[in-house]
């Protein structure tokens, strides 16, 4: 695992937690001098750094999941030749297959 990537995520983990925090203190709502409600531009970089830690941790490829459903769908095909060929061979059936 590249631990310049893994150093990157924690770093936006930080930020995104430091942006929570000040969010419940402001709330997510502000109002302006004139006293007009606008949303709490804090959400707005708390969402870009959520984004690119996001971004980050699909490089490393910890965000696939074995049980994805893209993952099976291709996959699928090489598990069934695989039944296909234990079953030619004779194999007692196993529970994992």
């Amino acid at each position: 695992m590249d631990l310049v990537l893994l150093e990157k995520v924690v770093r936006f983990e930080v930020k995104i937690r430091d942006c929570e925090r000040v969010i419940q203190d402001q709330g997510m709502i502000l109002e302006t001098k004139r006293g007009t409600p606008i949303k709490n531009p804090l959400v707005d970089i708390q969402d870009g750094y959520l984004r690119q830690m996001l971004a980050v941790i699909r490089t490393m490829s910890l965000g696939t999941n074995g049980q994805d459903r893209r993952t099976l769908a291709n996959n699928k095909h090489d598990d069934d030749e695989a039944a296909r060929k234990l079953r030619e061979m004779g194999a007692p059936k196993l529970l994992a297959v």
